[in-house]
């Protein structure tokens, strides 16, 4: 069964059951996978709908972040039940160890030396992380450490390290979903806003959500969103 499948049989369930805390979060993800599907103009593969899922979890822990510096211990209860709700359709996260195993194996395999051999580097990583899925903060991660290694092997002269570390970069971003585009997030605030109809600070968590949810499927810095909206609500 797949997940989208899957989540339309439970969201019948949870209706039966009158279960409003499944059925809330369970409805946001169907409609996040049928955006993605109009965007595409074809059903997700698994591994697609998978990684919307896992946008759609690491929004929540972005915002739960941002609510308990703000003091909304309500918010961040409510955003915690819903990432235990989302988690459950989630396939097993692959460890920093494992995801990095998985690159460095297969660059070396592939005898990939430039970024013309992603493809095939590709194919051998999501064969060995068959079955499990990726944190975006454990790639972001490995992603910067690389990053460091490069700076210094430039320095050394190295760059046959160079040239290897770039393309374990290249081969770990794939994980990444885009990035928004800093108008496309304006956009998205200036929407939530309006939809909200929040006139001051008071509303930050309800236009937070809504401006996420719009961005659902795109890499965005939730602190970027949250420091966004406060300066447009402090002009409202």
């Amino acid at each position: 069964m797949t997940l989208f499948e899957q989540l339309t049989k439970d969201i019948g369930e949870a209706m039966k059951a009158k279960d409003q805390a499944r059925l809330s979060p369970l409805r946001m993800v169907k409609a996040a996978l049928m955006n993605g599907e109009v965007a595409k103009g074809r059903a997700l593969e698994e591994a697609e709908a998978q990684q919307v899922l896992a946008s759609l979890i690491k929004q929540r822990r972005d915002s739960i972040e941002q609510f308990g510096n703000a003091g909304r211990q309500d918010l961040v209860d409510k955003e915690t039940a819903e990432i235990a709700v989302l988690e459950k359709y989630a396939p097993p996260s692959a460890s920093a160890a494992e995801l990095e195993d998985a690159v460095a194996a297969a660059v070396k395999d592939t005898g990939a030396t430039t970024l013309k051999d992603m493809g095939r580097v590709m194919k051998a990583v999501m064969s060995a992380l068959s079955g499990k899925s990726v944190d975006g903060k454990v790639v972001n991660s490995l992603v910067k450490q690389r990053r460091d290694s490069i700076e210094q092997f430039q320095k050394a002269g190295r760059q046959d390290l160079v040239d290897k570390e770039t393309a374990e970069i290249a081969v770990l971003e794939e994980y990444l979903p885009p990035a928004a585009d800093p108008a496309v997030v304006e956009r998205a605030v200036a929407e939530a806003i309006a939809e909200t109809g929040a006139a001051s600070s008071k509303d930050m968590g309800r236009v937070m959500k809504a401006a996420m949810a719009r961005l659902t499927g795109q890499t965005v810095d939730g602190r970027v969103v949250n420091e966004l909206v406060r300066k447009k609500l402090a002009g409202a």
